[in-house]
């Protein structure tokens, strides 16, 4: 059972986001640094080429004034969801290492977007990937979900409450959890109920995508992800169900609701289930968070910051 007092104090934070009391409920801008250590865990030369994302500019994101720490070897854009991404070809000795990343100015403010008034509950389900994958499992729940509603607004809000009663947080990856994945387990990180929630909303034919970034403005820049789906008139409407769990549980005061995200927050990139094209090779990875490897060296996040600038 959630505490009885964040539960009552949500609408009151609702009220304080709207009339934007709360810095997440304001623009911000952020230096937001991004590091990765390269490893040669070898006895001997290797070589790898490294991926790592590049924020996007989006309505409510604008990215400037980008420095390196070493050059990259190139640049290219992910062709599914248009994201920007560096690359380095790197070599190192046996034992060696080498720090690679860069800075960047971000200001990101909040959005608040519903769904379009009266939009009808289509019959038929969108086709997902690998990782919202619309199984008979989840189409059996979209059933469910879906009696005695008519329109896109309240199923979705079907949906959201479904997944916030039933599932619980935990057993974080650095992957991406598939939805059918998620009806099984006992715990599952953010990415899990963007899955499952975004499975259940392709379902019953609303567009969804993933949208995956770092917090921003707090002690540590964590990772993040959470959902967004199409609101019918051109836009795209937040769904952030584990934050707003973790928040009635007494677990985060972060943001992050139905329909509304702060500017706490970095996006690096948007969609699942990728193929990065870049010096010849492909890689294919659940979602670009973190570095994306194609070779025989060991990457990893040295730090990963993003604090007021």
């Amino acid at each position: 059972m959630a505490p009885v007092l964040p539960t009552l104090l949500f609408p009151l934070r609702t009220i304080a986001e709207r009339w934007k009391l709360l810095p997440y409920a304001t623009p911000q801008t952020y230096q937001f640094s991004y590091r990765v250590q390269v490893r040669n865990p070898a006895t001997s030369r290797r070589a790898a080429l490294i991926a790592c994302p590049l924020p996007p500019t989006l309505p409510y994101q604008q990215v400037r004034d980008v420095r390196y720490r070493t050059k990259p070897d190139g640049s290219e854009v992910e062709p599914r969801y248009h994201n920007r991404f560096d690359w380095w070809n790197v070599q190192l000795p046996a034992g060696g290492s080498l720090m690679i990343g860069y800075d960047a100015i971000v200001s990101v403010s909040p959005r608040s977007t519903e769904l379009g008034a009266d939009l009808p509950l289509r019959p038929g389900p969108l086709v997902g990937d690998r990782y919202f994958e619309v199984t008979k499992q989840v189409k059996e729940l979209a059933a469910v979900c879906a009696r005695g509603v008519l329109d896109q607004r309240a199923y979705v809000a079907r949906c959201y409450t479904y997944v916030i009663g039933h599932l619980r947080y935990g057993r974080p990856i650095s992957g991406l959890y598939r939805a059918s994945e998620v009806l099984t387990l006992p715990e599952v990180d953010c990415g899990g109920y963007a899955t499952l929630l975004g499975a259940l909303l392709l379902a019953r034919g609303i567009p969804v995508r993933l949208v995956v970034g770092f917090w921003a403005g707090y002690p540590e820049a964590g990772m993040h992800a959470w959902l967004e789906c199409d609101n019918g008139n051109g836009a795209w409407a937040a769904l952030d169900p584990s934050v707003e769990q973790l928040y009635r549980n007494g677990r985060t005061q972060k943001s992050g609701r139905r329909f509304f995200v702060g500017s706490d927050r970095v996006v690096v990139s948007l969609g699942s289930d990728l193929e990065l094209l870049f010096a010849g090779r492909k890689v294919s990875t659940p979602l670009l968070q973190h570095p994306a490897v194609a070779g025989e060296l060991d990457a990893a996040y040295a730090n990963v910051t993003a604090v007021s600038a």
